[in-house]
């Protein structure tokens, strides 16, 4: 989880906190700007506020995800050189991309053992779900497309539009790869946490991430470069 302490960033969450020891020439005191210009927009928006609160309320765990999501992707924004109205956009984007989690329900979420396809299939809803609520508040389009096409990958192999390469947004890539690497490096209910390598190694290996943003990742790690055995 990020917090902000003074004009620094702060991340409880060990692999994240693993990631920022390890960027080189980074300057997280310029990080937790945008960090904090993306809460501030969100809490100015009455509508967006409603939902970003329901989901503290909704799932911690979710919460967390969703704040971890956000500061990765900022990381990766700021090696992409995006200006710095993209950069506080795409923590908004990473922030709420989970909001239709909200609607899918906690015993579906929180659910210890393997989904059913029927529960599955509700579960890759929440996209467009959280899209066609905050749509509503939000005008930016590269906002709600972080939002809409998060689980989306290059390959068409995602949901919920089986989108391909360029088609999906640079928005859509930079949470995609935030989202899995938080959510795999994490305990959940169902599952361990693995290795930051290990994950890093299993989406070089997919042909469903851009893998100029997975060499961002590699890029935190200490030694500069990924090792395949």
């Amino acid at each position: 989880m990020a917090y902000l302490r003074g004009r620094a960033i702060f991340f409880h969450g060990k692999v994240v906190r693993e990631v920022i020891k390890v960027i080189q020439d980074e300057k997280l005191e310029d990080v937790s700007i945008y960090i904090s210009k993306a809460e501030d927009r969100i809490l100015k928006n009455i509508g967006v506020s409603d939902f970003y609160h329901a989901l503290k309320r909704f799932d911690t765990e979710t919460f967390t995800h969703s704040q971890e999501v956000a500061g990765l992707a900022v990381l990766i924004g700021v090696k992409r050189g995006f200006s710095e109205e993209r950069l506080v956009n795409l923590a908004i984007s990473g922030y709420l991309h989970d909001i239709g989690k909200i609607f899918t329900g906690i015993g579906i979420i929180g659910k210890k053992g393997c989904l059913t396809a029927k529960e599955y299939a509700i579960v890759k809803e929440h996209p467009i779900v959280g899209y066609r609520h905050l749509k509503n508040f939000i005008q930016d389009e590269e906002i709600l497309s972080g939002i809409l096409q998060h689980h989306e990958r290059l390959d068409g192999s995602g949901y919920v539009d089986q989108m391909w390469g360029d088609e999906i947004s640079e928005f859509g890539k930079v949470i995609a790869v935030a989202d899995v690497f938080c959510a795999m490096t994490s305990v959940r209910a169902y599952k361990s946490a693995y290795p930051p390598m290990q994950v890093i190694q299993q989406m070089v290996y997919s042909e469903g991430f851009d893998h100029e943003l997975i060499d961002i990742l590699v890029s935190f790690c200490s030694d500069g470069k990924l090792k395949v055995s």
